[in-house]
């Protein structure tokens, strides 16, 4: 259901049956611009009417973006068959987060866990926690500069590098009078693109050239 049911947040995705002495809850907590949005399941029970009692939240944090899924006190399960993670509004390989449960819990974006039926690693107080990457490109900002010689200059090298990039590719501008590359000695161009494969750009030396203008 990853490229129909977007996007979601899972804390555990299965028939779960709301009776007279469970309830679902949400509230913020918390003043701008570092709110907590809290949505709980207190003793939902999973599969169905007939299942044991549950209790999980789900908390997203303003700013940080951040989401943790936390369990509390958890029962034995009937006929169940769960999910828990994430999928984007996209869907498909490489746009959800399934997590696996266990003593050193998985996390894949290519292979859907759509049969979790145990509390085992469940444990009370558990909490997965969801951080989305940091952009860093290393250097952050780069300003041009020359050395002269004569009427002209020698062509300069930068290196550029990066990781937990999502989205590409980098645009490198030149200001009047530079010219950018990534061969040596040219073609030079006012602007170049860097491309990458997500999540890292490797090193990849920049070449700047200035040409005078008289």
């Amino acid at each position: 259901a990853s490229t129909t049911i977007k996007p979601i947040i899972a804390g555990l995705w299965d028939n779960l049956y709301d009776d007279g002495s469970s309830d679902i809850q949400y509230m913020t907590q918390g003043a701008s611009p570092n709110r907590v949005f809290v949505v709980q399941w207190r003793n939902i029970r999973w599969n169905g009417s007939t299942g044991g009692q549950q209790n999980f939240q789900i908390r997203l944090y303003q700013t940080s973006n951040k989401i943790d899924i936390i369990y509390g006190a958890m029962s034995t399960p009937v006929t169940p068959s769960a999910s828990i993670g994430m999928n984007d509004q996209t869907g498909g390989s490489g746009h959800f987060l399934s997590v696996t449960p266990g003593a050193i819990p998985t996390v894949s974006s290519t292979t859907a866990n759509n049969s979790i039926n145990s509390i085992t690693y469940l444990t009370n107080g558990l909490t997965y926690t969801f951080s989305p990457p940091v952009l860093n490109v290393n250097p952050a900002n780069l300003a041009f500069g020359y050395v002269q010689f004569g009427g002209s200059s020698a062509e300069l090298s930068y290196v550029l590098s990066g990781n937990n990039l999502s989205a590409g590719p980098i645009l490198v501008t030149a200001p009047a009078a530079f010219g950018v590359s990534l061969i040596s000695g040219g073609p030079y161009t006012g602007t170049v693109n860097v491309t990458y494969t997500p999540p890292t750009l490797p090193n990849t030396t920049i070449y700047v050239q200035f040409t005078p203008t008289a």
